[in-house]
Formats: structure tokens, sequence, C-alpha cells
């Protein structure tokens, strides 16, 4: 047998295959068709829901992330700034605006005894 014959024959085969083939009865009937719309509505529904809550949730994950990212930029700011308050002319010039004068003769104090005891 040829090729095209083979093609033939099992094409031929196909069709009657599905003219004979037929479906049960109650999967005609009016319950059937009314409980597949139902289900199609709960999936379509529940999937409508959860592309929803996913998307609220990404747009808040994003939301959260900016506000990391702000309070990052506000840790480095506050680092410049303590850098600067403790830098050495800092402290000086602060040392002036409170009116604190600096030491001048200092004498120290050497003592034979501790002063505290155990």
């Amino acid at each position: 047998m040829s090729i095209g014959r083979r093609i033939k024959y099992q094409w031929e085969n196909f069709i009657k295959f599905f003219k004979l083939f037929s479906l049960p009865e109650w999967l005609y009937g009016r319950g059937i068709k009314i409980a597949m719309i139902a289900v199609i509505t709960i999936v379509g529904s529940a999937y409508i829901f959860k592309v929803s809550s996913s998307a609220k949730v990404g747009y808040q994950i994003n939301e959260l992330e900016n506000k990391v990212s702000q309070a990052e930029a506000d840790v480095q700011k506050l680092n410049v700034q303590i850098a600067a308050a403790g830098s050495m002319q800092s402290v000086q010039k602060q040392l002036g605006d409170l009116g604190m004068v600096a030491a001048g003769n200092v004498q120290h104090i050497f003592l034979s005894e501790p002063v505290a005891k155990k």
C-alpha cells in the first residue's frame, strides 16, 4: 500500500469515528449546561480575584520599596550630619557658642593611696 493510500484510509477512518461517536444523553441535558455555566463562572471569578489581589500586592511591594529607598537616603543624610557635627572644627565652634573656655593652667594631683575601697 502506498503512503498516499494509507493517509487517505486513516483519514476516512478518523472521519468515520467522529460520525459514529456520540456522547451520553445526560451530557445534553439542561442541568449539565447550568452546572457548566456555574463552574465556568466560579473559576473565572476566582481567577479575576487572584489576578487583582496579585496586582494589589505588587503595588504595595512597590510602595514599600520606595519607602525603604527614601529611608536609606535619610540615613545617609543623617550620617553626613553626624560626621559634620563630630568634626573638631564643629565641636570648637559649639564650645564658643555655649560660653565654654579652654582650661589654662592644669595641675594634676597624684595620691599614694587608692581613693575607693573594694
